[in-house]
């Protein structure tokens, strides 16, 4: 397993509520990266709720922009995401986020219609929330998140390792349950080499 020293935490547009419950997504943020710093990762930030460069709407690409997060990239041994779900898939900025920074020539090369993934030194880690219950995200969307992350992110870009966290319903956990997503987040800074490409329904 490779020792992780340096981590990129990339968080969407998401609210900023200090409820417990409707700030769910961002209060998880928080206590990742203060989990985090106390185990001595470095940690890099890309929030992109605050990010006003027009990087992620405008229909040209902002190569700065792009350059920047790419660098902030190659100096991590593994990438977190915080989204929330839409139409069971992430948010719209972390679509494009996607989309413009893991381009071809950094992210991966075809040749001969064969695509070989370049972050192959790299992991990536997703927790998102959803308003839906978990059997609607696996049968009814057919596990749409999972495939998005685990076989087309993961795969077309070599990751070594996906694992994907959703919690589903999340506007009717209760205080206890909210509780318990915390010191799994807490716990998964550790353990997150043990496994592959896991969809973790609570």
């Amino acid at each position: 397993m490779n020792k992780v020293e340096n981590i990129l935490i990339v968080l969407a547009n998401t609210s900023r509520s200090n409820s417990h419950r409707e700030g769910l997504l961002y209060n998880l943020f928080k206590t990742y990266v203060e989990e985090a710093k106390k185990q001595g990762l470095k940690v890099t930030i890309i929030d992109l709720g605050k990010d006003r460069s027009g990087f992620l709407c405008g229909k040209e690409i902002k190569r700065e922009k792009q350059e920047e997060f790419q660098i902030k990239i190659k100096n991590v041994e593994r990438i977190i995401f915080f989204h929330p779900v839409l139409w069971s898939l992430p948010s719209s900025d972390i679509k494009a986020f996607v989309d413009k920074v893991f381009t071809p020539g950094f992210a991966f090369t075809t040749q001969k219609g064969i695509v070989y993934g370049q972050l192959e030194n790299k992991s990536i880690e997703i927790f998102a929330t959803t308003e839906t219950r978990k059997w609607h995200e696996m049968f009814v969307s057919n596990n749409a998140l999972s495939y998005f992350w685990n076989r087309i992110v993961s795969d077309k870009c070599g990751f070594r390792n996906s694992k994907l966290h959703l919690i589903a319903n999340y506007r009717s956990l209760n205080d206890q349950q909210i509780e318990k997503w915390h010191e799994f987040v807490r716990k998964s800074i550790t353990k997150y080499n043990q496994s592959n490409s896991i969809l973790d329904l609570f």
